[in-house]
């Protein structure tokens, strides 16, 4: 290798010796899956794309699949339009209504009852051990299977609306009462390939059933809170009243509480004392004889002020 380049590498903070081998230094030191959940848990506004991309080989394929169980949460930049991963915290599951009667192999679950009002096309939601998105496959003339994330315009999407409102599609597979369809086929514990299965667009009516889950409440209790909203007093006087009433709490505490805030504001109202500027000597004999001596010297007789700070003369 020529020296100057050999010079180069070692001095780019972006490389690595490690005896006579080079490596490329990633920004941020993260060598598997667990790591990078650690470190986005440690990063609240989120990391961009750019950064995680060269951490270690497999990241690409676990920050997808991350984020498809709903793990991870992934936006895209408003500004530049790159993914930003976000740590989704503590997880809250709750529980659908109804069982998941599933086929290996198929795109389809059976649902035991309607859960359309519980979850949209998109959400992430787990039957039994595994995770799937509720599939947004759109409908077209080829036959292939349809890939993770198909239809969707983000990897991560919000249940307070449906994705795609706007636009007239066909999907692949239905979404109603009784079809729930998968956005990959359900895994066979016994055989790895399923995806060579003849049934994977057919309903399954047999099978095994499983408990299904999903991340945060049911949009169907989201709405209801949004419904309840509406009719919440708009006073606080008033809101505490229907509390005492409803028996959520005692008008004790609500006494107790208003006494509580009056002396914060009370506090808050103290106004600070005003610091008087401490008067700082100087000597400025290495000034004289300059310009900037002659015009301190225009000063008072006895102080000066340049700037905000009052100046004594010796």
């Amino acid at each position: 290798m020529d020296d100057q380049v050999e010079q180069r590498l070692k001095n780019n903070p972006k490389v690595r010796v490690q005896g006579d081998q080079y490596a490329y230094q990633a920004k941020y030191d993260i060598k598997n899956q667990m790591q990078l959940l650690k470190i986005l848990d440690r990063t609240p506004e989120g990391m961009p794309i750019e950064d995680l991309i060269d951490c270690y080989v497999g990241v690409e394929d676990d920050l997808k699949e991350l984020t498809r169980t709903g793990e991870i949460i992934c936006l895209k930049n408003a500004d530049k339009g790159a993914e930003v991963y976000y740590s989704r915290g503590p997880t809250f599951l709750v529980d659908l209504s109804g069982v998941a009667t599933v086929e290996a192999g198929s795109y389809l679950a059976h649902s035991s009852q309607d859960i359309t009002d519980e979850i949209r096309r998109g959400d992430a939601f787990r039957v039994g051990d595994n995770w799937f998105r509720v599939s947004a496959a759109v409908k077209s003339s080829s036959t292939t299977r349809p890939a993770p994330f198909a239809g969707m315009a983000t990897k991560s999407v919000s249940s307070t609306r449906d994705p795609n409102v706007s636009k007239k599609i066909k999907y692949m597979f239905k979404f109603d009462k009784d079809h729930l369809p998968l956005d990959v086929p359900f895994p066979d514990a016994k055989r790895r390939n399923v995806a060579s299965s003849d049934r994977w667009d057919l309903l399954p009516k047999r099978g095994p059933k499983f408990q299904m889950v999903k991340h945060g409440c049911s949009n169907d209790i989201r709405q209801l809170w949004r419904d309840t909203l509406r009719t919440w007093p708009s006073d606080r006087a008033e809101f505490d009243k229907k509390l005492v009433q409803a028996g959520l709490t005692t008008q004790a505490k609500v006494d107790a509480s208003r006494r509580q805030m009056k002396r914060r504001l009370k506090e808050d109202k103290k106004k600070n004392r005003p610091r008087k500027q401490r008067d700082i000597k100087i000597t400025n004999h290495h000034l004289i004889g300059t310009k900037l001596g002659e015009i301190l010297a225009k000063g008072g007789q006895e102080q000066f002020t340049l700037g905000a700070v009052k100046f004594e003369k010796n």
